[in-house]
């Protein structure tokens, strides 16, 4: 396992400041890159580790690299990872510079999901940044625009900003944060222009230009 240590010497004020004992973890101990963009402890203990050349599994022990190869569709889509997180059932979805890829915990191999937009080409569309799961176990994943996968009927949709409907998101720029709100059971994002909160059960924005319940 990973720890952070704190060893306090004797008589430490709250100016002062602590030993710091730390445990690396780097492509010297088998990282695949050591540039990490986002780490995930799963429900069976393991960590996750998405890096910029590659996607990896920590046991405490051992690290298993998982790459692209482009003669295998069920491995990752992309060696750039940016974001993680945990299905309801246990499966690890990795957001990358080409889609996202679900890696299937019961089968041991990765599930391409690709995104598709009205007005963007397939590279730009696919630059995905965030990702996240809500308490139905929804997915939402956030690049050039923010989509919602339903895990059940595998079926994706796009949100748009429309200037007709002030309780659609407020623009379609791209989306580098996503936050899941457990207590209002919303999406916080940012667009690059503005902060939206999406009310999921609403489905409906809130925003500078829409927000009835200030």
């Amino acid at each position: 396992m990973i720890f952070i240590v704190f060893s306090p010497g004797r008589n430490i004020s709250l100016a002062q400041s602590s030993n710091q004992i730390f445990e690396h973890l780097t492509t010297e101990q088998g990282l695949s890159s050591d540039k990490v963009e986002a780490v995930l402890q799963d429900q069976q203990g393991f960590y996750w580790i998405a890096t910029q050349n590659g996607f990896n599994r920590f046991d405490g022990t051992a690290i298993k690299i998982f790459r692209h190869d482009s003669e295998d569709s069920t491995s990752l889509t992309n060696n750039y990872c940016t974001a993680l997180t945990e299905g309801k059932n246990g499966d690890i979805w990795v957001a990358t510079y080409k889609g996202v890829s679900r890696y299937l915990r019961n089968k041991g191999y990765f599930q391409s999901v690709y995104l598709h937009h009205p007005t963007l080409n397939f590279e730009i569309t696919n630059r995905v940044y965030d990702i996240t799961v809500d308490a139905d176990g929804t997915i939402w994943i956030a690049g050039n625009g923010l989509w919602k996968y339903d895990v059940k009927t595998e079926s994706i949709s796009l949100y748009q900003s429309s200037i007709t409907d002030s309780t659609s998101i407020s623009d379609d720029g791209h989306i580098t944060h996503l936050v899941y709100d457990q207590v209002h059971h919303g999406l916080w994002l940012t667009t690059g222009n503005e902060l939206n909160f999406l009310d999921i059960s609403k489905n409906q924005f809130f925003r500078i230009g829409h927000n009835p319940l200030q």
